[in-house]
């Protein structure tokens, strides 16, 4: 729980920061301020990015995977043939 506790929180920021760009309309921002959004949107862009990473790598990635195949195993997904398909999608290997 603590593990996922990180990535949780980053998406949780991503989503909140996405929300403020997806439900203002058009020029809402004064132009002084501009900075700041350019930043926030910058920050919203990496808070993905970051989720996407740890969910691909590492100890978080472990237990993450292992609810996605206990999850398709209930729909008749075969697993070897899953886990097959992610093992050529790792990052840094040539395709």
């Amino acid at each position: 729980m603590v593990s996922a506790a990180g990535p949780f929180m980053t998406l949780v920021c991503a989503a909140a920061i996405a929300a403020v760009f997806a439900f203002a309309p058009d020029g809402w921002f004064p132009i002084v301020s501009e900075p700041f959004w350019a930043a926030l949107a910058w920050l919203g862009s990496l808070s993905i990015f970051l989720v996407f990473f740890l969910l691909w790598q590492g100890p978080v990635a472990n237990v993450f995977w292992g609810s996605v195949f206990a999850l398709t195993g209930l729909g008749q997904i075969p697993t070897q043939l899953a886990e097959f398909g992610r093992s050529q999608m790792l990052l840094g290997r040539p395709f």
